[in-house]
C-alpha cells in the first residue's frame, strides 16, 4: 500500500474555477514548470521505474493489446451476444486503422513530442489546486499515484480536454510560452492535433482492454455497456485544437 499524504488545500479545485483567468494562468505556469525543470532529468528513469512509461512504449503497448484482444473476442464468439457485435466490429475497424499508423505516428512523437519530463498522469482539473497565497495565487497538483514519464503531450491534452474548445488556444499559448523561456520551442498546432490524438486514443486503448479481459475470462456482462462507451467515445471524438 502507498500513502499519499497533504496538507489540507479545501476544496478549491481548478475545477470550480474553469473560468478565472488568473487561476488558469497560474496552473498552466505550474504544468508548464514540472515539464520544462524534469525535461530529461537524472532521475527519470527512476521515476519510470517505480511510476510507469507514458511514452512511445505507452501507445504500442496499448494499441497492440487491444487488438489482439479484440481480434480473440471473433465474430460468434461465445462471450459476444450478437446484439453486441456491431461495438466489436466498430473497435477492430478503428484499432487495426490505429495499428497501421503507429510507424508515423510515433515518428511524428520523435520528432516533436518534446524531451522527455515527469508527466503527472492524470492531470484533470480536480487534481489541481490554486489557492490565495500571500503574494498571489498558488497552484498545487494532487493525485500522484499515475506519475510517469514520457512526452508533455500525455498531461496537455488530458489538461485541455477539460475546458471548453474556444478555451484551449489561450492555454496552449501560456503553456507554449512558459517552456520556450527556457529554449524548448513546442511544435506547431496541426501536428500537436495529431500528437494529442495519438495520446487519447491510446488511452482509448487501454480502456478497451478491461472490459474485454472480463469477457473472455469471467464472462461480465458489465463489459458491454463499457465497450459501448469507447465506441462512443469514438464516434465524439474531435481534434483538441480548432483545425
Amino acid at each position: 500500500r502507498c500513502w499519499l499524504v497533504y496538507e489540507d488545500l479545501g476544496t478549491s479545485t481548478l475545477h470550480d474555477a474553469r473560468r478565472d483567468a488568473q487561476r488558469l494562468t497560474t496552473a498552466v505556469d505550474l504544468i508548464a514548470r514540472l515539464h520544462a525543470r524534469s525535461a530529461n532529468h537524472a532521475l527519470l528513469p527512476e521515476c519510470r521505474y517505480h511510476g510507469a512509461d507514458l511514452g512511445a512504449a505507452y501507445v504500442t503497448a496499448n494499441v497492440t493489446d487491444a487488438l489482439h484482444l479484440v481480434e480473440r473476442l471473433g465474430p460468434g464468439h461465445s462471450a459476444l451476444p450478437a446484439e453486441h457485435a456491431f461495438v466489436r466490429e466498430r473497435l477492430w475497424q478503428w484499432l487495426r486503422s490505429l495499428h497501421a499508423e503507429l510507424p508515423r505516428r510515433l515518428a511524428l512523437l520523435a520528432d516533436h513530442g518534446g524531451p522527455t519530463v515527469l508527466l503527472h498522469g492524470d492531470l484533470w482539473t480536480t487534481n489541481v489546486f490554486v489557492l490565495d497565497g500571500a503574494d498571489g495565487h498558488e497552484a498545487r497538483l494532487v493525485d500522484w499515484d499515475h506519475a510517469g514519464v514520457g512526452s508533455f503531450v500525455y498531461d496537455l491534452s488530458t489538461f485541455l480536454l477539460r475546458f471548453s474548445p474556444e478555451q484551449r488556444p489561450a492555454l496552449l499559448e501560456r503553456y507554449r510560452a512558459a517552456v520556450s523561456s527556457g529554449g524548448w520551442t513546442l511544435p506547431a498546432d496541426r501536428d500537436l492535433n495529431v500528437l494529442f490524438e495519438t495520446a487519447e486514443f491510446a488511452r482509448y486503448a487501454n480502456r478497451t482492454m478491461w472490459p474485454i479481459i472480463a469477457l473472455l475470462v469471467d464472462h461480465a456482462e458489465w463489459a458491454y455497456a463499457e465497450l459501448a462507451v469507447v465506441a462512443e467515445w469514438l464516434e465524439d471524438w474531435q481534434p483538441v485544437l480548432p483545425a
